[in-house]
């Protein structure tokens, strides 16, 4: 018995979404270049990201000023993502490379 496949994606569309993006040196310029207040609230981010230590009133107080930070860049990212048109793999990868570097090390000369 054989079995039969519906393919939904072409094999175009299925490496247009799941591939890692190319870019040649300008365009990757263009797309990863932060303007100050993106870097400002990447330097924000790397203080929210870090782990509470504790639930005391003061940890908490913390967190929830935190939270307030995260609106700013909530707002960023909703408008700046699709923006980009990438797929939503190459957004997770993005991100998981904002968790592995400080913001010195994204600043760029302009």
């Amino acid at each position: 018995m054989s079995k039969k496949q519906i393919n939904l994606l072409t094999d175009a569309e299925i490496k247009d979404i799941y591939a890692r993006p190319k870019f040649d040196d300008v365009e990757r310029d263009y797309f990863f270049q932060l303007s100050d207040e993106e870097h400002n609230l990447l330097i924000k981010y790397t203080s929210i990201r870090m782990d509470q230590k504790d639930f005391s009133y003061t940890a908490l107080k913390l967190e929830v000023k935190k939270s307030e930070k995260i609106k700013e860049l909530y707002r960023l990212c909703k408008t700046l993502v699709p923006s980009l048109q990438i797929s939503n793999n190459a957004v997770r990868y993005y991100g998981s490379l904002a968790e592995q570097y400080t913001p010195s090390a994204t600043k760029t000369e302009r």
